[in-house]
């Protein structure tokens, strides 16, 4: 055994494994033995494309172009532009802002997992051996005759390769959720804190002859770390620093010592998996509009697609707007033109009167000749 005392207040315990519950049903001994669940993890990662497939094939319907498509024309607007052109495409054929997420959603599932290094040799322990989607045989369809073009597809056998060769590696490149780790023998990662970014950072300090840190020393990402003496944590407080919020401790002594700045720093990765890259790409897509009520100016960073909203709506209310006016001078025009109207059937009576005096003075005068 382990020779290790754990106390708990409840009878199920979530701190003895990592990610593992175990609820105590009766009082005795058993041996408790953990594998890993291969396919599981795939039908997990099968999962995750699925739902990334489903988005790609929703924004390819609402932008596709098709060119073979029988159309009225061609003809064109009071612009000169040919009607022909959008008829044969859809919704948002063109939009800027759904090219702009669709462009980052690409950037995420090819690109490297944020924190995750690539090893340099098979001694290296720090770092890992899958960094990429495509490194697991996730990729995307570029063959433009093919139906699947631009959605991701899964090369089943690299896959099961890959997972054969780290499991750990393969489920941490999606699952991994701001997990602290570091080169150094000399201190360990508390905490990464709620507002660090994924990534890789150097860690620079100096320790004396003694083995002793010189604690005013501490940089985190170039950024001055505060002492907590009561906790004996180096935390980065700095809120405009990447890795604002993490913390890390060292040992009170027995340090090696030397200068560890410069290219001698150490280094501290935080892994952030690709799942948390989406939903945390996707929340700043969706992120609100702040708009000033009274100047109208957009303030913040708005998502591309509650901006792509907000500016419709804004042509939208100016469309109203327009219609407004535009029926505001009909209604004055119809007054001025019944006005008009009612003088001109005035002076029309006079007329006819005036005719019909006329006409009366003119017959008497036949008559008395």
């Amino acid at each position: 055994g382990w020779g290790q005392e754990l106390t708990s207040s409840s009878n199920t315990l979530t701190d003895v494994v990592e990610g593992m519950t175990i609820t105590l049903k009766s009082k005795g001994e058993t041996n408790l033995n953990v594998v890993d669940d291969k396919e599981q993890l795939k039908e997990n990662i099968h999962e995750v494309v699925e739902a990334v497939n489903a988005m790609l094939t929703k924004i390819q319907e609402l932008t596709k172009f098709d060119k073979n498509k029988n159309v009225d024309g061609p003809t064109t607007t009071d612009d000169g532009v040919l009607e022909i052109t959008w008829q044969k495409g859809a919704a948002l054929t063109g939009n800027y802002g759904v090219q702009l997420l669709r462009s980052r959603l690409k950037n995420v599932t090819s690109g490297s997992a944020n924190g995750f290094t690539r090893m340099q040799n098979s001694d290296d322990t720090l770092n890992d051996l899958f960094t990429s989607l495509s490194q697991i045989g996730i990729k995307t369809v570029t063959d433009e005759s093919d139906p699947n073009f631009g959605l991701l597809e899964i090369d089943e056998a690299k896959l099961d390769e890959a997972i054969d060769k780290d499991i750990r590696n393969v489920a941490e490149l999606f699952s991994a959720d701001m997990q602290g780790g570091t080169n150094s023998a000399n201190f360990s990662v508390v905490s990464t804190g709620t507002r660090a970014k994924g990534g890789s950072y150097r860690v620079e300090y100096e320790v004396d002859e003694h083995g002793i840190l010189d604690k005013n020393s501490v940089y985190i990402n170039g950024a001055k770390a505060n002492y907590d003496s009561s906790m004996g944590t180096f935390t980065v407080a700095d809120m405009n620093n990447a890795a604002v919020g993490v913390s890390i401790s060292f040992p009170m002594d027995g340090l090696t010592p030397g200068s560890y700045k410069g290219a001698d720093a150490d280094t501290l990765t935080i892994k952030d998996g690709k799942v948390n890259q989406m939903i945390d790409q996707l929340t700043d897509e969706l992120r609100s509009v702040a708009r000033d009520d009274k100047t109208g100016i957009v303030g913040g960073k708005a998502g591309a697609l509650p901006l792509l909203i907000d500016n419709y709506q804004t042509v939208i209310k100016n469309i109203d707007k327009k219609i407004e006016r535009e029926e505001t001078r009909l209604v004055t025009w119809e007054k001025r033109m019944k006005a008009k109207f009612a003088r001109l059937d005035t002076l029309l009576a006079e007329m006819n009167n005036t005719m019909s005096a006329n006409e009366a003075a003119l017959a008497q005068l036949s008559t008395s000749k």
